[in-house]
């Protein structure tokens, strides 16, 4: 079996591969625990949208029984009916 010893420069290339491939690990686990984050953060906005929604079916519903069918101008306050229902 033949030895060899590999030189300085090949050493430091080798070196700089395994630094660069650790760096690139981190990096990826930082961007991965980012990416959990986020979903855990859009979970919980989806949670708040579906209870908005739900407020807002439940006001929309007291308010047809109220006023009937129609719309609102919110900017006066103002319900106008449509008739034809």
């Amino acid at each position: 079996m033949k030895i060899e010893k590999l030189t300085e420069q090949e050493i430091s290339s080798i070196k700089e591969i395994q630094q660069s491939r650790s760096n690139l690990i981190e990096k990826y686990g930082l961007i991965e625990i980012s990416i959990q984050d986020l979903e855990l953060q859009k979970q919980e906005v989806n949670e708040e949208l579906k209870e908005i929604k739900l407020i807002e079916l439940e006001l929309s519903k007291e308010l047809q029984a109220k006023y009937g069918i129609g719309t609102i101008n919110i900017d006066s306050g103002e319900f106008i009916g449509n008739e034809w229902f």
